[in-house]
């Protein structure tokens, strides 16, 4: 990314806080690509708590990639819905 200049950049995030940790909890947290487009993609995340297997928060993200130092979004790769298809979750 340094050398090309390019670097993915979060647009938009929504959180949806399902239960409350507390100070000293061990988290886990679950991370997928939801889909690629044109100029953006989006990742879903998971975090919960295995003491009790309970979700303590679900979110996803809105990512582009950009150029710098122009600040300007960078078409994403026609292959990366392919490339990156191991990131998606399976469908049981």
């Amino acid at each position: 990314m340094a050398s090309s200049q390019t670097f993915p950049v979060v647009v938009r995030t929504e959180i949806d806080y399902r239960r409350p940790a507390k100070l000293g909890d061990k988290l886990v947290v679950h991370g997928w690509l939801e889909s690629v487009e044109r100029l953006r993609f989006w990742c879903g995340f998971e975090i919960r708590r295995p003491a009790d297997d309970m979700v303590i928060a679900t979110s996803r993200q809105m990512l582009a990639v950009i150029q710098m130092p122009a600040g300007k979004p960078v078409r994403l790769p026609e292959d990366w819905g392919t490339r990156f298809a191991h990131l998606r979750p399976t469908r049981d």
